[in-house]
């Protein structure tokens, strides 16, 4: 996962991807709440290019108890 903290962005790479080198990968099968769009995006950052499709979906990134 990288956390864009100059946007609104979440940035998870899929499985699909080829030449992502990461642990792990988004799995939109595993997801009841992934919503796909059909609008493609190809963005260049300083460290690389990045492509794919937009979508959607519900993150939790806690399950909510404290300890």
């Amino acid at each position: 996962m990288i956390i864009d903290t100059g946007s609104g962005n979440l940035w998870i790479p899929s499985i699909e991807c080829t030449n992502c080198n990461v642990l792990h990968k988004f799995n939109k099968f595993n997801s009841i709440t992934y919503k796909e769009s059909m609008l493609s995006f190809d963005l260049e950052y300083a460290t690389g290019n990045i492509n794919g499709i937009l979508v959607q979906d519900r993150v939790t990134l806690s399950d909510g108890v404290s300890e």
